[in-house]
């Protein structure tokens, strides 16, 4: 999942976080794994990592954002199934963080990570199938 922020955001509180986010869309945060941790940005950028949407749910129709069921499918298998009440990190948090090193602008995104439960390989050819509860398919 990933939330789109609304509104110019730069050094908030978790306590005012909130109050900046237009909405969610679904997000699937990719890594090619094996390459040498000095690679980070090597491994989050290849071309067709970190696919979006396709729509975007306002944050009026998301009650509690940190309740809702995610699930992942490769090629028709079940490979994740969390809540997102178990996040290691809660979104006040997240945008707190961010936005303490850098301004977020209208329309950026956030990627709030993947509970690392049930992570598997995707490779060129699979079907990926995400589907986080209210925001679409």
């Amino acid at each position: 999942m990933a939330l789109v922020i609304g509104k110019r955001t730069s050094h908030v509180s978790a306590a005012h976080a909130m109050g900046h986010v237009f909405g969610y869309t679904n997000f699937i945060d990719g890594s090619a794994r094996g390459l040498p941790p000095q690679s980070f940005f090597a491994m989050k950028s290849r071309d067709t990592f970190a696919p979006i949407g396709p729509c975007i749910t306002t944050a009026d129709e998301i009650p509690d954002p940190h309740r809702l069921q995610v699930r992942l499918w490769v090629n028709g298998s079940l490979k994740q199934n969390f809540n997102t009440s178990d996040m290691a990190h809660k979104i006040p948090r997240c945008i707190e963080w961010v936005s303490s090193i850098h301004a977020l602008e209208a329309g950026d995104l956030l990627a709030t990570g993947t509970n690392h439960r049930g992570l598997s390989s995707f490779q060129d050819g699979d079907t990926v199938e995400l589907e986080a509860e209210g925001l679409g398919n």
